[in-house]
């Protein structure tokens, strides 16, 4: 269905004759587009994409660079419409108008993209389909709200369905600190397009509330971002979940995107590694019900790898992930982590952090005490959009690997003069007991 736009009382038909070989952009080719637009802001979006003068009420028309396969796109004001009287147009106008509205909303204020396509993709584009959020909350209030807080301050959150997970209390001490964590949630019913709470009649444990809530969500949804109680998002981080999801959905290499990274590569945007980061993070419903698999034991967890495995997933020692497989229930990350090496799967990862995790004293699995230790990269998450383009035969990057199992060594913790001192009596008392 051919879309024809009326600037200025001036038609003009753009047609499938001109895209390359006559080839229609797909759904996902299309958001990827737009994000990257909104990204980088309308000014120097126009000058890099057109590479021609701005001139405001004038239709631009060229190839977008740096991606695959071009594009043609039309750079419009807001007062362009698509016209109804076009046989091929017929209900067209209200679509088009709650485009420009919703750009509007993204800050979009001088130019509006149309996308010269079927029609049918102009309407899968006021519906905006983005990754639905995932957040799994227990008993810390005082974070959940901070989690929530932040991520109502990103720039697609009134376009973004989220699910709270609200796991049970254990006694009556936990059950008054879960009626609290449930106040706060509905406090942020208006923050987002929609908001369901989830309340687990009775104490589900981490794991079981993860993958038990990821299976629900992937009933309605094809992706996913999953955030926990303590992840405080940077303003940008559904724009750069939602452009690394679009960009490589048909990439099946690339099963993991992540939020956060132990390094920071402020030359290097972002990046592939075999390992997954568990802080902010997402997946495809094909990627995580293809190979998912919630291990039992450490034997059913490593049956068929060698010991070159264990090695490269432990990189070499100083990562020593594996002995989370003697935790009961073993850890959802690890059985996660193990089923992407298992695939030869990569993990997108931003070269800085858009996340950061405010309950490193609190965890479920991971604790640390500041006057012994502390994490050397708990720093802010990214105040700035982060670019991304697509890359069709993805690789990890052996100096970066290199850079990680520094960073990772000793899970990145770093350790006070205090801290030194006992986890040195510390290891020479457990040498003594092992003798």
């Amino acid at each position: 269905m051919v879309v024809t736009v009326d600037e200025e009382r001036q038609e003009g038909k753009i047609d499938g004759s001109a895209y390359e070989s006559g080839r229609q952009i797909r759904n996902e080719e299309a958001l990827s587009l737009i994000y990257a637009i909104l990204a980088a802001g309308p000014k120097n979006a126009l000058i890099e994409i057109t590479r021609l003068e701005e001139k405001e009420g004038h239709e631009i028309i060229c190839p977008l660079h740096n991606l695959t396969p071009p594009f043609i796109v039309g750079v419009a004001t807001h007062g362009h419409h698509v016209q109804t009287n076009h046989p091929d147009n017929a209900d067209a106008t209200q679509k088009v108008e709650s485009v420009v509205a919703r750009f509007h909303v993204c800050k979009i204020t001088k130019y509006l993209l149309i996308v010269n396509c079927q029609l049918s993709i102009i309407s899968y584009l006021c519906r905006m389909k983005l990754a639905p959020v995932a957040l799994f909350v227990f008993n810390r209030a005082d974070n959940t709200r901070k989690t929530l807080e932040a991520l109502a301050r990103n720039t697609l959150a009134l376009d973004t369905t989220v699910y709270v997970f609200s796991d049970g209390g254990k006694d009556e001490v936990t059950w008054a600190l879960v009626r609290q964590v449930r106040a706060i949630v509905r406090e942020f019913s208006g923050s987002f397009a929609s908001l369901r709470l989830v309340e687990r009649p009775v104490n589900y444990y981490l794991e079981r509330n993860i993958t038990e809530g990821i299976a629900e969500v992937f009933e309605q949804h094809d992706r996913i971002i999953v955030l926990e109680d303590d992840i405080v998002t940077s303003p940008h981080y559904l724009q750069y979940m939602n452009d690394a999801f679009n960009l490589y959905r048909d990439v099946p290499r690339v099963m993991h995107i992540a939020g956060f990274t132990n390094l920071a590569l402020p030359d290097v945007p972002f990046y592939f590694t075999p390992h997954m980061s568990g802080w902010g993070w997402g997946t495809w419903k094909d990627r995580w019900n293809g190979h998912f698999l919630h291990f039992e034991t450490r034997r059913q967890a490593l049956l068929g790898l060698t010991e070159a495995d264990l090695d490269r997933i432990q990189y070499g020692g100083v990562f020593p992930c594996l002995k989370s497989l003697d935790k009961r229930p073993i850890p959802w990350d690890i059985c996660w982590e193990l089923a992407i090496y298992r695939a030869g799967g990569l993990c997108l990862t931003p070269g800085r952090t858009m996340v950061r995790n405010i309950g490193l004293n609190q965890g479920t699995h991971f604790r640390s005490f500041s006057l012994l230790q502390w994490y050397e990269f708990d720093r802010e998450p990214s105040q700035e959009p982060l670019p991304l383009t697509r890359i069709e035969h993805p690789e990890k990057n052996e100096s970066i690997e290199q850079l990680f199992a520094q960073a990772i060594t000793d899970w990145g913790i770093r350790y006070t003069l205090l801290g030194r001192i006992i986890r040195y009596f510390y290891k020479r008392l457990c040498k003594q007991h092992t003798k």
